[in-house]
C-alpha cells in the first residue's frame, strides 16, 4: 500500500483525497493548516452576510470523512527532501514531525497577490482568500468603527468583497485600473452591462485609477487610500482583490521546477516523478491555445482532482483543458461563460461578436464566432441560465452561430415559467447578420 501525502485541503486536494481512500491501494494523508475540514471558498462572502454557518460550508458531512479513511492531519508543511522522500511539518500545538511518502502532490492553492505598496501591513488591509482573511475582514468592518471602504480590483473576489461589505451598509469604492469594470476579461459591452448593474446596487465604481499607497494617522490602522492621481479617500477598511498568485513559497529550496506555480506536465507530474501538484499551484508546461498555464478556478482544480486520480488508479490518463466554462454571480446578477468570447482589446479580426443587451434590463448575451465560416466559439451570459452540457456539444461539434441561435431553446435553464427571451433575441441577431 502506497503513502500518499496531500498538502491542501482545498476542492483539488480533497477531492484527491476521496478518490483514493475509495481503493485499497493507498493510505491518504490530507494536511492543511487553515481548517480541520474542506469548506467551499466560493461560500465564505455567505458566511459573512450570516446566510450560511461555518459548518454549512462544508460540502461533506463530517462523519464521511471519518468513514473515508483519509488521515486528516492539521499542520503546515515547512520543508521537503526530495532525495530522502520526506516532509516535515509543524502542528498546531508548534510540535515538529516528519513523514515519508511514497507519492506526494502539491494542492497548496493561492494567495491574495499585493503589490509593493508603502503601508500595505495596516491593520484594517486584506485579501480574501483564507479562513484567517475573513477573520481579519470581520474585525476589520465592525459597523461601529469602519464607515468607509475601499475595494482594489474589480475581478470576482473583488465583487464579493463589495457586496458584503456593502451589506453592513458601509460606504463602498471600488477602485479598477481598467476603462470598464473587469474588461480584462470581459468584451466591453459586457463589461459595462456589469459595472452598471454594480452601480445600480449603491457602489461607486473610479476607472482607470490605480493605488499608490495606504495612509494611517497613527501608524498603525488604516485611515486612508492614496490613489496615483493624488487624491486619497478615506477608509477604514481596504481589500486588495488584484487576482491571486501559487502558493509555492516554501519549495523555493526543494529543487523543483517553479514557474508561477509549480510546472507540471499532461500528467500532473511535476520535475520529480514521485510529486505532482494540481489546481490553483499547478502551472501546465504545455497549455492548450487561449487557455492560461494557471488558472485559478475552482471547476478546474476539480477537473484536475479527478484526472490525476484516474491516473494513480488506473494508469496513464492525462489532462486536458477542454472547452472554458466559468459561472459567478455580480450581486444578483447571474453570469456563465462556456467556450472562446476574447476581451475587446485582445479580440482578432476573425473572432466576430455579437452583443444582445435589452435596454434598461439586466439581461445579456455575448456569441462569439470566427468571421470567415461562421463557426461557433463561445458565449456570455448574463441573468440567462443556459446548460453547459448542451454548449459542450456544439462547440465539439464546431456548429455555426446560426445553429446555435436557432436552437438556443435547447440550452435553456431558467426556473420554470421564467421568461424567455429567445425570440427577441434571434430577432436581433437576424437583424444584424441576415
Amino acid at each position: 500500500m502506497k503513502e500518499v501525502f496531500i498538502i491542501g485541503n482545498g476542492v483539488a486536494g480533497s477531492t484527491l483525497a476521496l478518490n483514493l481512500s475509495a481503493t485499497d491501494s493507498f493510505r491518504v494523508h490530507l494536511i492543511s493548516d487553515e481548517s480541520d475540514f474542506f469548506y467551499s471558498r466560493t461560500a465564505l462572502m455567505y458566511l459573512y452576510m450570516g446566510h450560511l454557518t461555518a459548518q454549512q460550508t462544508e460540502p461533506y458531512e463530517r462523519n464521511h470523512w471519518e468513514k473515508s479513511g483519509v488521515n486528516r492531519i492539521r499542520g503546515r508543511v515547512f520543508a521537503l527532501d526530495r532525495n530522502a522522500k520526506t516532509l516535515t511539518y509543524r502542528d498546531v500545538e508548534g510540535n515538529t514531525h516528519q513523514k515519508t511518502y511514497d507519492i506526494l502532490v502539491l494542492a497548496m492553492g493561492s494567495l491574495p497577490r499585493f503589490l509593493d505598496w508603502p503601508n500595505s501591513t495596516l491593520k484594517g488591509v486584506s485579501g480574501l482568500y483564507h479562513l484567517k482573511d475573513l477573520e481579519a475582514i470581520e474585525a476589520y468592518t465592525e459597523p461601529t468603527k469602519c464607515k468607509e471602504a475601499v475595494i482594489i480590483g474589480g475581478g470576482l473576489i473583488g465583487v464579493e468583497l463589495a457586496e458584503m461589505v456593502h451589506s453592513r451598509g458601509i460606504h463602498t469604492t471600488m477602485v479598477i485600473r481598467e476603462p470598464y469594470f473587469w474588461s480584462s476579461v470581459l468584451p466591453d459591452s459586457d463589461a459595462q452591462l456589469v459595472q452598471k448593474h454594480i452601480e445600480a446596487q449603491g457602489i461607486h465604481i473610479l476607472t482607470e485609477t490605480e493605488v499608490s499607497r495606504f495612509s494611517s494617522e497613527d501608524g498603525q490602522q488604516l485611515s486612508g487610500v492614496q490613489l496615483n492621481s493624488g487624491k486619497e479617500l478615506s477608509a477604514q477598511f481596504a481589500g486588495v482583490c488584484i487576482g491571486v498568485t501559487p502558493n509555492t513559497g516554501f519549495l523555493s529550496e526543494s529543487g523543483l521546477t517553479l514557474n508561477e506555480g509549480v510546472v507540471v506536465d499532461e500528467y500532473l507530474q511535476t520535475s520529480d516523478p514521485s510529486i505532482y501538484a494540481i489546481g490553483d499551484c499547478a502551472e501546465l508546461k504545455h497549455p492548450s491555445t487561449e487557455r492560461r498555464a494557471v488558472e485559478a478556478v475552482w471547476y478546474v482544480a476539480r477537473q484536475m482532482a479527478e484526472t490525476l486520480s484516474k491516473h494513480l488508479i488506473e494508469g496513464r490518463a492525462a489532462y486536458e483543458q477542454k472547452h472554458w466554462f466559468n459561472s459567478a454571480k455580480f450581486f444578483d446578477l447571474e453570469y456563465q461563460t462556456y467556450g472562446q468570447v476574447s476581451t475587446s482589446s485582445k479580440r482578432k479580426n476573425s473572432e466576430q461578436h455579437f452583443h444582445w443587451h435589452p435596454k434598461n434590463q439586466s439581461k445579456g448575451i455575448t456569441l462569439s464566432y470566427r468571421a470567415h465560416d461562421r463557426q461557433f466559439l463561445g458565449v456570455n451570459t448574463f441573468g440567462i441560465r443556459l446548460k453547459q452540457s448542451v454548449f459542450e456539444q456544439w462547440l465539439n461539434a464546431s456548429e455555426s452561430v446560426d445553429t446555435v441561435v436557432a436552437q438556443l431553446d435547447r440550452a435553456h435553464f431558467d426556473p420554470e415559467f421564467s421568461k424567455m427571451y429567445y425570440n427577441d433575441f434571434r430577432y436581433a441577431f437576424l437583424s444584424n447578420n441576415g
